[in-house]
């Protein structure tokens, strides 16, 4: 009984330092643009509702459970603009207005973190229109 115990705290901390104090963490606290650099013309991904999208084509599924972001169709790789139409995972290791911290799930000893910003030069979170959902069926 101490085990489980000792494990969801363990597992409620991990939640609590990936969050702002105060505010759990929820697809709702991650709304907006993300970029790697603010001197980038373009977003690594926008988050809108339950959807992302970005500098390729469509929009498309996201999820959180817990403290693990689910891409579901994948991102974009290198200079393509087609999705991978694999689901990605990664972990939110810290959640803030400004900053958005992410690890590649599974970890692995070559992983590193992936440092997302939001940028307040760029244009508004609310100017952007997602394209409509995409039908990978």
């Amino acid at each position: 009984m101490g085990e489980i115990i000792a494990t969801g705290l363990l597992g409620i901390l991990a939640l609590g330092a990936a969050a702002p104090a105060g505010h759990p963490l929820s697809l709702d606290s991650i709304q907006g643009a993300w970029w790697s650099n603010c001197q980038d013309p373009a977003a690594e991904f926008i988050i809108a509702g339950d959807e992302y999208s970005g500098d390729f084509l469509g929009t498309y599924k996201l999820d959180l459970s817990g403290d693990v972001l689910v891409f579901q169709s994948g991102l974009v790789e290198g200079h393509s603009i087609n999705v991978t139409h694999t689901p990605l995972s990664f972990r939110v290791m810290s959640a803030r207005a400004s900053q958005l911290v992410l690890r590649s799930l599974p970890e692995g000893s070559s992983s590193k973190d992936w440092h997302l910003q939001s940028c307040s030069s760029m244009p508004p979170n609310s100017s952007f229109k997602p394209m409509p959902l995409r039908d990978t069926a």
